[in-house]
């Protein structure tokens, strides 16, 4: 086990950009000035491009020249979230100890790495999953906040939790390799990629835990702020969860009751809170659509949120 008295704990940092130039100098810049806890952490920046004609590196120029830390820098011309991110990891090199994703529409904070090696070296986690704060491009909405529809956490203490997501976690490398790890490529443009390969990180005995100091901050365009692409969302992550079951040929009993479940009680609870509290009503809707997402799945009906046209939009509206 790597620890932070060790003389060097090295971090791969795994970052799959698509079309977002900008997003990932911000990213870059706020990996520059993260705490390195006298120098026994040593960051190397892995960044795969997933558009064909190298836009980042177009744009951006030589990536190296951006940061001190090392950069390994790939293309992926296979579209696909999950193409991108296998990339990634094929390009992490031997002397990595741990594993860590980003998105590139979000940035760190100076604490972000060492709070979750420090987790890491208190438990016995194979992965941890931080907080992510979300930065409105425009000012939310009173039900948005209340809900708070795009954030992951906060967490109020260190300890096991059933999820982790790509958006802000760290991996032990040696467990990745061990068990030859990549992402699932049914989920290349759904979306999902990432619980489904946290679940089998729990299926292989690798508990995950919470790192409630590694913080991420979010940035979400005014496109996303819509009623119509949060429930969009909710579908999506109800329809992953039953896929993952169905996959894995159990719980596939439990996600069926629990979407019809999910359905009748929030039709039940978006009419009767729908006087009272918008906020209410809006949690009922989500509900069922979590629910609606999780029965389409026992059909074969698959929601593509990585669609070449879906990706194509979100870029060409700021996402």
């Amino acid at each position: 086990m790597t620890r932070l008295a060790d003389p060097q704990s090295v971090v791969a940092i795994c970052i799959a950009t698509y079309r977002r130039p900008d997003g990932l100098k911000a990213l870059i810049d706020s990996i520059n000035a993260i705490d390195l806890k006298g120098d026994t952490i040593r960051p190397i920046l892995v960044i795969v491009d997933n558009c064909p004609d190298a836009l980042a590196k177009d744009v951006l120029g030589d990536l190296q020249a951006l940061t001190p830390f090392q950069v390994i820098y790939g293309v992926q011309p296979v579209p696909g979230i999950v193409s991108a991110r296998n990339r990634c990891l094929d390009l992490v090199p031997e002397a990595a100890d741990f594993i860590a994703f980003v998105d590139d529409d979000e940035v760190v904070t100076p604490g972000w790495l060492a709070a979750h090696l420090r987790t890491l070296e208190i438990s016995d986690a194979v992965a941890v999953q931080g907080a992510v704060q979300p930065d409105y491009m425009q000012p939310p909405t009173g039900w948005m906040e209340t809900l708070s529809v795009f954030e992951t956490g906060p967490f109020d203490f260190d300890g096991p939790i059933p999820f982790a997501a790509t958006n802000n976690s760290v991996i032990r490398a040696d467990f990745v390799r061990r068990h030859v790890l990549r992402f699932d490529m049914r989920f290349n443009r759904s979306g999902g990629e990432d619980q489904e390969f946290y679940d089998r990180v729990q299926a292989l005995g690798g508990p995950i835990w919470a790192s409630p100091d590694a913080v991420v901050h979010d940035q979400i365009p005014a496109h996303r702020m819509t009623l119509k692409w949060i429930k969009q969302r909710s579908f999506r992550t109800g329809n992953t969860l039953s896929r993952i079951a169905l996959l894995r040929g159990r719980g596939r009993l439990l996600r069926f009751c629990k979407g019809s479940g999910l359905m009748a009680v929030g039709a039940l609870r978006g009419v009767v809170s729908l006087p009272f509290s918008k906020a209410g009503a809006v949690r009922g809707l989500l509900q069922l659509h979590r629910g609606a997402g999780m029965l389409a799945a026992f059909v074969r009906l698959d929601y593509q949120e990585y669609s070449a046209a879906a990706v194509q939009l979100d870029r060409r509206e700021g996402g």
